[in-house]
């Protein structure tokens, strides 16, 4: 939830939240309700809309696998085509990606900050909740 709270830094207000069966998205006003709100159409498997610095951008559960095909379905993305991961620290990110000795020494001497790293996605089971 870190990562949709921090958008709003911004000044950008609203929130748009899609649920999985809701055929048409909703605006909402920014606010804890709204985030909330988010959250919780986030853990149960739905897409939300966030504003950033310059776009507005999809935020899903990328532990997710349903989740995640809804995004790319969401933007007619063709599956080859990798998704952004937005992680809170070094220790989630490493539940989804691989890191080796020189990734892990960037992502301490770096994060937070503007570093990315393109690395190779676990298996991953069902959903992870950290």
């Amino acid at each position: 939830m870190k990562a949709i709270a921090s958008s709003y830094r911004y000044g950008l207000d609203p929130l748009y939240a899609c649920g999985m069966t809701r055929p048409h998205p909703r605006i909402l006003p920014y606010g804890t309700a709204a985030i909330a709100e988010a959250a919780a159409l986030i853990r149960d498997g739905g897409i939300v809309a966030v504003p950033t610095e310059t776009v507005y951008g999809l935020a899903a559960d990328a532990t997710n696998a349903e989740a995640v095909a809804r995004i790319y379905a969401a933007k007619g993305r063709p599956s080859f085509n990798p998704l952004i991961v937005h992680v809170v620290d070094l220790a989630a990110a490493e539940l989804i990606a691989v890191f080796d000795a020189d990734a892990r020494a960037l992502a301490a001497a770096f994060w937070p900050g503007p570093l990315t790293l393109v690395l190779p996605v676990r298996g991953i089971r069902g959903s992870l909740r950290w």
